[in-house]
């Protein structure tokens, strides 16, 4: 099971969960890809610590409770 087919079934068991796809494909089509089907966030790798403390927290900044 690869990163997309994860994301759907996390969304069939929570639509409200906050999912942040970490991937090493390039930023264009997964990315877009990624948003698309529900993913809250995205980091591409290589990435530092402050980049995902980043992303955690304008994921949990703009999720829905």
């Amino acid at each position: 099971m690869d990163g997309y087919n994860t994301l759907s079934k996390i969304r069939e068991i929570d639509r409200n969960a906050s999912v942040i796809m970490i991937t090493a494909f390039p930023y264009d089509h997964s990315m877009k890809r990624c948003l698309e089907n529900g993913a809250a966030g995205y980091l591409n790798k290589p990435f530092s610590v402050p980049e995902l403390i980043r992303t955690i927290q304008q994921t949990a900044l703009y999720s829905k409770f």
